[in-house]
């Protein structure tokens, strides 16, 4: 018996446990799908996203479970040669599946492109 009870434990060991049915999960992501006018820019965080469609998807890493997070998107394009301009904030919890529509957010008074500065280190701004 207590053969057999060695063997049984040893099968087991290095074998990743799951979690039961029911349990919290520690963390999950948060999936967002964002509408903006195709080619308009859009940046999460202040970073330029590469995508150009109307609907960019993005899944964010694993957030702790009953924590609340945010991401802040500014999408800018041109509508009748005039630029638009457009931010919201956006609230994002593990698990959560938001759609957020840019067209539709706060637009941003005179907004104005910003002046390109250097290319490289060694280029002086103009």
């Amino acid at each position: 018996m207590r053969i057999l009870l060695l063997a049984v434990v040893a099968a087991f060991i290095g074998v990743p446990l799951h979690s039961a049915p029911g349990e919290a999960v520690s963390a999950s992501p948060c999936h967002l799908t964002i509408h903006v006018p195709v080619g308009a820019t859009l940046l999460v965080n202040g970073a330029r996203t590469q995508q150009m469609t109307a609907v960019r998807r993005f899944v964010s890493p694993p957030l702790p479970v009953g924590k609340k997070f945010f991401y802040a998107f500014t999408a800018t394009w041109t509508q009748n040669g005039a630029l638009v301009t457009t931010q919201q904030q956006v609230d994002v919890s593990a698990g959560a599946d938001l759609v957020v529509d840019m067209t539709q957010a706060e637009r941003v008074a005179n907004a104005q492109p910003k002046a390109a500065g250097p290319k490289s280190a060694f280029e002086k701004p103009k």
